[in-house]
């Protein structure tokens, strides 16, 4: 080989060289930087679903998560509403400033997902009129307390600390009875009640759950089984 053969193919060496450490470097910027990207978005993730936890307490325990067991906010109330509505727009602007541009294919579509759950769950607390219709027989706070207080859903009674978290919880329940009946009374001026047949049932269920012989009720069921 020449000399100047020699020369050429050193220089064009160091160019493939130079070339591929300059492509390495630039792909391992473009993973670094969507890296980046995914973590910010998982963060915005990750802190709805901590303020969102605590405004849903009950929730929060139905997944395992007992930081809150002692915990039960009006969910009816305009002020428990306004910290939603609170929560639902700040994270809305969150993600469309952050934008679900440069990630991968599904953490685009959760970039997205989330956007839209966040618009619809604003849009529902605009037109939703449940919180005025707080009582039929499908579903109401006194029912589904009941539930809860009788131990067989995902509030457990098995420790002296489960006693007091719910004693806890048990300190809301006028707050809650007393909103019900002024949503009630709001829905009433404007129209919005519920069919008379669903408020003859859920009075009768009502009744279910209060039998004469205390012992007899969902209530006492925890008791009974205290350690």
């Amino acid at each position: 080989m020449k000399p100047t053969q020699i020369f050429t193919f050193v220089i064009l060496a160091i160019v493939v060289l130079s070339t591929s450490i300059t492509g390495c470097s630039s792909a391992k910027k473009n993973i670094d930087a969507k890296q980046v990207r995914i973590n910010d978005l998982h963060g915005i993730l990750d802190q709805y679903f901590e303020e969102y936890l605590k405004l849903d307490p009950l929730f929060a325990t139905s997944i395992g998560d007992h930081r809150y067991d002692s915990e039960l906010p009006v969910g009816i109330s305009d002020e428990q509403r306004k910290k939603f509505e609170t929560l639902y727009r700040a994270s809305l602007n969150s993600i469309r400033a952050f934008g679900c541009h440069d990630l991968p294919d599904s953490e685009t579509q959760t970039c997205q997902t989330f956007q839209v759950d966040m618009e619809s769950n604003l849009s529902l607390l605009r037109t939703d009129l449940d919180h005025l219709m707080p009582l039929n027989q499908f579903y109401s706070f006194p029912l589904d307390f009941a539930e809860l207080a009788s131990g067989s859903s995902y509030v457990t009674f098995e420790s002296a600390q489960d006693y007091d978290h719910f004693m806890g919880r048990m300190n809301s329940v006028p707050a809650y009875l007393d909103a019900i009946e002024k949503n009630m009374r709001i829905g009433m001026k404007q129209g919005i009640t519920t069919p008379d047949i669903l408020i003859e049932r859920a009075i009768k269920q009502l009744k279910g759950i209060l039998p004469e012989d205390f012992k007899e009720s969902v209530f006492y069921k925890p008791l009974k089984a205290m350690p």
